[in-house]
């Protein structure tokens, strides 16, 4: 999109003035799991930025996994030294946690989903909740756009937020909780409801470079991808999961054949 969108920002750099958490898996076998937490020392503008890396055999480089910028009220659950190290949760252990790591994302989903009905929403903390109500609030603005615009009766909008196929990592905290990083997509379809219409990208400037056209005679998927940490309390605790990182960005936006 650069290429075509020369004001588009460049993604954010890894600050690295500062590694504030370094917490490696404890383990003699690959592949092999760190949490790196990083900060600026020199910009306050720049927000930390949490990240796993995950080394497959011990002759590669650690490549990232998992990034997302800190949440400004956020604060890290208590963690082992990295001279220790910590566990990398398999799905055997994850039964002491209030919530799975492979149920994380999905949780999450239905709370977007389903708002105050959700049976998942009271687990959630309200940085959580924050976020949930602002990708929902953001739906019904795609919505009442159509409205505004007089398309409401010709076009008609969906939208779907599910776990990624990448596998979430949990790494063990000393409060026998867990930091676990989930993927997940959000996606977004508008397609006209009558055989004349048409939708037009307008001013959406990602649509029209991503596709190479301006308008979409059977409609438009558009994806973003999040990725999210989470501290997971144990279970039986009376904490709740907590938001600590996120990142968003879109992915792609393809025309319907």
């Amino acid at each position: 999109m650069r290429a075509t969108l020369t004001d588009r920002a460049l993604p954010a750099a890894i600050p690295t003035d500062v590694i504030e958490v370094l917490l490696p898996q404890a383990t003699d076998d690959w592949p092999r799991t760190v949490l790196v937490l990083s900060k600026s020392k020199s910009d306050d503008t720049v927000p930390p930025v949490i990240l796993t890396m995950t080394q497959a055999d011990p002759w590669s480089n650690y490549k990232v996994s998992n990034i997302a910028e800190m949440q400004a009220s956020a604060e890290v659950p208590e963690l082992a030294p990295a001279w220790l190290g910590t566990s990398l949760i398999t799905e055997n252990a994850s039964a002491f946690l209030a919530l799975a790591p492979d149920e994380l994302a999905t949780a999450f989903a239905d709370v977007v989903d389903s708002g105050e009905s959700s049976e998942y929403r009271s687990l959630f903390d309200p940085v959580s909740i924050t976020l949930a109500d602002s990708i929902a609030a953001s739906r019904a603005a795609v919505t009442q756009s159509l409205v505004d615009n007089g398309a409401a009766e010709t076009s008609s909008t969906a939208f779907d937020i599910v776990p990624s196929t990448a596998e979430p990592v949990a790494l063990a905290t000393l409060d026998s909780g867990a930091i676990v990083a989930v993927s997940m997509v959000d996606s977004e379809t508008i397609a006209p409801t009558t055989p004349d219409a048409v939708i037009k990208f307008g001013e959406n400037p990602e649509a029209k470079t991503l596709t190479g056209v301006e308008e979409a005679a059977k409609g438009v998927v558009t994806t973003y991808g999040l990725q999210l940490f989470f501290s997971v309390p144990a279970q039986g605790s009376t904490e709740q999961i907590r938001l600590l990182a996120v990142h968003q960005d879109i992915l792609n936006v393809e025309v319907i054949q």
